[in-house]
């Protein structure tokens, strides 16, 4: 929420400085893109921690080991090369 309302902040001034007869005029579209983000941002946080990278293919599948360079291999663990 503060990058949020930073990012409000700074968008208003800009508008200002480059549109100093309508400001508002300058300033919604960008309001407006940065609602889009901060919700976005809001709604990836009230995701369960599993399913916040699946949209973004970062799912693991469940035979890999966490580990990097380590895949099961009958029952124990090798490493990758």
């Amino acid at each position: 929420m503060l990058g949020f309302a930073g990012s409000h902040l700074v968008v208003h001034h800009l508008a200002e400085e480059d549109c100093s007869l309508q400001p508002m005029r300058a300033f919604m579209p960008w309001a407006v893109v940065c609602l889009l983000i901060g919700l976005a941002s809001l709604w990836l946080m009230f995701q369960p921690m599993e399913l916040r990278a699946t949209m973004m293919g970062g799912c693991i599948p469940k035979d890999l080991d966490v580990r990097i360079g380590v895949q099961p291999v009958g029952g124990r663990l090798a490493e990758v090369v």
